[in-house]
């Protein structure tokens, strides 16, 4: 049969673990350190920068916390088994941490550090909870018991009216009658007898003995006697008066009594229980006994004691609205406010709260306990009663609503709105929009809350096997109009937060072996459905997913797993019209294999890295965006890990060798790493040092072969004095082609009984290196290499070019493995393929 063509205009799918019938020519059997590109094809992942590097730290069980401040303003937030630890992920510099309160909430269980913390920022406040400790009351912050007192409180004084109060104390009921004259008998000289404070002030001399400001007319005390007549009698009826059976007075009783105008104030200083009984003859309209309670607040005096406490039972039938009022002021003035009930635990204990790391200027931050906001109101139970997260232990921080959330296992509790410290609303007399909510969350199942996660306008709380939609009603976020319903049921993996995206929300489940990563899509707040973004891949990711990140501006995701802690699952995607999803691409982004991903943070086109190695931490980041270039040239990116320099500094946040000594006698230059490069000990080919910038005698791009590792000291081929170079691990980036299938124009698979391949040619754009590689069977390689630089290599520095890249295969399609590979430090993107190849019969439609 003829030669025929077969062209794939695109291979930026990545890989694809389906059968091979079912693939998309775009699609690949395996691709490792590749973006796929809508734009440049698949071109090669960058080098990681080494910004920080941390010997004999092991933060491999930390917790990690990004704040995402500004362009040139990031941190990474690093908790320690009791110790924390700031760095600028731009620069490497440690940040001065002043600790203004103690460390002991830092503590954590040896092992579990990692899972112990919650974080989440509110401006240039961050918030660190520690879920081993439960939230507690303040035991040492206490409203002051009741006083064993009542209020006599004379509202009204008529003529001919009578005011009786009544003591009942130790068995032994007293009783004080004061009876006004008949106004045709008053004189006139004598209106004031019927005043408020005039009748005050005698029931206060009958009761104490001693004569208060402005009083006037004999007082006398006495034992009631049973008689239902008796305060009836007495004297002259034209004249105020008291008629009782002879004398007693409260104060021989160990009664105080304080007056203040027309308010008696009783008290006792023990907790001898007494009553008061108060009447007057125009139906209780005149005179009021207040024994710790009030029906409303309009039965209380304007003028009153400092200090004194009393209950405002508001509606008869609704318990929900009981408060407790307290007056401050002296004299005439003052004023009747809101407090808690006596005996309330006013504060939570600091001690057991998320504390606070504040951002005070660049690279400094204070640790400090917040202030938060004392209960002021409310019975303790049915109004401002306790956070339901007091007892608990914490879940997660949120922060929405403009409120600081904290969710328990149970419930979501939010702040006062605009106020992260206020947990006790302001008031008990009535529900405020900006009050705290407090919301129980509960499932037909048992279900144990996890996560709170926002979705741009979206929050969800996720348990396992359920999610809650938390929604509130057109008036607003506040307490009665908030509800959590179930949404959707999925299972989720404990370790990865699922993370939001654009319009999507991506989760990771565990599988047996291997773990499938779902988008939920949502739309216009509307949860549409989850969509199994690995169902191509479905053996790709391991169990034990610890990192889902993902950045809106890159259109990608990245996936960490404890089953490969070297490697990064990285997820390319692009929605075409109509949702319709036109790339769905995985690949591997590897690191040396004793690399152990801690952390990792995407912020618009960076990627930042925490690495747990066996010497040490690195703290490194990948910049992706198109127009990154080596700083101070203009033609590409030096693709190395760990990346550090030789010579001048190309800048702030670079690491830099040291000890760069040459002997002209071996030819050889030695320097010391600021790291030990232990894999490059037995393999020194792994260690890649090339020259960033040109001389009059060297080019960029030239390579110097390492010869030797030992330790942190590198020796290599050559003179690097005078000379500004890279140095770090080699990254290979490395795509093999899924066996060629052959389709018709419909995408129908033609199943021919053989076919063979003659040739493949590779198209490449603003390349300087890579190579076809063809294993056949018998083991035996073939190779086609195309190099960028000019011929005579060591003078004429990279040139990136395009065009196509020929090699012969004349193989069965099934029994050519072939490989596209990049493994130098300089550019490659490969855009397209051209296949050539016959078949020994007429092809069958499959």
């Amino acid at each position: 049969m003829a030669t025929k063509p077969y062209p794939v205009a695109s291979i930026i799918q990545g890989i694809s673990q389906q059968a091979i019938h079912h693939r998309r020519d775009s699609q690949c059997e395996d691709q490792e350190n590749c973006v796929n590109s809508p734009v440049d094809g698949v071109r090669d992942r960058p080098g990681s920068i080494l910004t920080k590097f941390l010997a004999s730290a092991d933060y491999s069980d930390a917790f990690f916390y990004f704040i995402d401040r500004s362009a040139d303003e990031k941190y990474v937030v690093i908790v320690l088994d009791g110790d924390l630890k700031v760095f600028n992920v731009l620069t490497g510099v440690e940040a001065t941490v002043t600790f203004s309160a103690a460390k002991t909430y830092l503590d954590a269980p040896t092992g579990k550090v990692a899972d112990s913390f919650a974080a989440v920022s509110i401006e240039d406040t961050t918030l660190i909870g520690n879920k081993t400790i439960a939230p507690a009351m303040n035991s040492g912050d206490v409203a002051p018991d009741a006083v064993n007192e009542c209020l006599v409180y004379i509202r009204a004084g008529n003529y001919q009216m009578e005011y009786t109060l009544g003591i009942d104390y130790g068995g032994t009921k007293r009783r004080w009658s004061y009876r006004t004259a008949t106004q045709a008998s008053t004189p006139p000289d004598d209106d004031n007898a019927i005043t408020t404070d005039q009748i005050a002030a005698s029931f206060y001399r009958a009761l104490t003995g001693n004569t208060a400001s402005g009083s006037s007319g004999g007082i006398i005390g006495g034992t009631y006697n049973g008689d239902p007549g008796w305060a009836a009698g007495g004297p002259d009826a034209r004249k105020n008066s008291i008629v009782t059976t002879p004398g007693y007075t409260l104060t021989s009783l160990g009664f105080t009594v304080q007056l203040n105008g027309n308010v008696l104030r009783i008290a006792r200083g023990d907790a001898n229980p007494f009553t008061l009984d108060v009447a007057d003859g125009n139906g209780g309209n005149n005179m009021t006994g207040i024994q710790g309670a009030v029906q409303a607040f309009a039965d209380l005096p304007n003028n009153c004691f400092d200090g004194v406490i009393v209950k405002v039972r508001g509606n008869k039938t609704d318990v929900d609205d009981d408060y407790y009022v307290k007056f401050e002021g002296s004299g005439r003035s003052g004023s009747w406010v809101e407090c808690p009930k006596p005996g309330l635990k006013l504060s939570l204990d600091a001690a057991t709260m998320p504390h606070q790391l504040l951002n005070t200027g660049l690279n400094t931050f204070t640790w400090s306990r917040p202030t938060w906001s004392k209960r002021i109101s409310g019975d303790g139970d049915k109004t401002s009663p306790e956070p339901s997260f007091v007892g608990k232990l914490l879940k997660d921080l949120t922060y929405d609503n403009a409120r600081f959330g904290i969710l328990t296992a149970a419930s979501q509790v939010w702040s006062k709105t605009s106020n992260a410290f206020t947990f006790f609303a302001d008031t008990a007399k009535t529900k405020l929009a900006t009050a705290p909510v407090d919301l129980d969350i509960a499932y037909k199942k048992p279900s144990i809350l996890e996560r709170f996660i926002q979705a741009g306008e979206l929050s969800m709380v996720w348990a396992p096997g359920v999610q809650f939609r938390i929604d509130s009603t057109d008036q607003g976020f506040k307490e009665d109009t908030v509800s959590a319903k179930p949404a959707k049921n999925y299972e989720f993996s404990h370790k990865a937060a699922p993370v939001a995206v654009a319009d999507s929300l991506y989760f990771a489940t565990e599988q047996l072996n291997f773990a499938m990563i779902r988008d939920l899509l949502i739309r216009q707040e509307r949860i549409l459905g989850a969509v199994p973004i690995t169902a191509h891949v479905p053996r790709l990711i391991p169990n034990g997913v610890r990192h889902l990140v993902g950045g809106d501006s890159l259109s990608m995701l990245f996936a960490g797993s404890l089953g490969l802690p070297n490697v990064l699952f990285n997820y390319a995607w692009l929605f075409g019209e109509n949702e319709e999803r036109v790339q769905s691409a995985w690949n591997k982004w590897t690191f040396p294999s004793s690399s152990n991903i801690v952390w990792v943070a995407v912020s618009e086109t960076k990627i930042f890295l925490g690495v747990q190695r066996p010497g040490g931490f690195s703290l490194e980041y990948m910049d992706l965006a198109f127009t990154s270039r080596d700083p101070g040239e203009s033609d590409y990116t030096t693709q190395l890990d760990m990346r550090c320099y030789g010579g001048a500094s190309p800048g702030s946040g670079w690491v830099g060798v040291t000890s760069i000594t040459y002997n002209a006698g071996t030819n050889r230059t030695t320097f010391v790493m600021p790291f030990a490069p232990s894999e490059a000990v037995a393999d020194p080919s792994k260690l890649v040092v090339v020259t960033r910038t040109a001389t009059a005698d060297v080019t960029r791009g030239t390579i110097f072969k390492v010869l030797s590792v030992s330790g942190s000291t590198v020796t290599v081929q050559g003179n690097l004095t005078g000379l500004n170079f890279f140095v770090g691990w080699r990254v290979i980036t490395r795509q093999e082609l899924s066996q060629l299938v052959v389709k018709d124009d419909n995408g129908n698979v033609l199943l021919p009984t053989r076919l063979d391949i003659k040739e493949l040619r590779v198209a490449y754009a603003n390349t300087a290196y890579f190579r076809i590689e063809v294993v056949v069977p018998g083991g035996r390689t073939y190779k086609s290499e195309y190099q960028g630089r000019h011929p005579e290599k060591s003078s004429g520095g990279i040139q990136q070019g395009t065009g196509f890249l020929v090699q012969g295969v004349s193989n069965p399609a099934d029994g050519a493995r072939i490989t596209l590979i990049n493994d130098s430090p300089f550019p490659s993107a490969w855009t397209g393929l051209l296949w050539l190849y016959d078949t020994t019969d007429p092809a069958l439609k499959g």
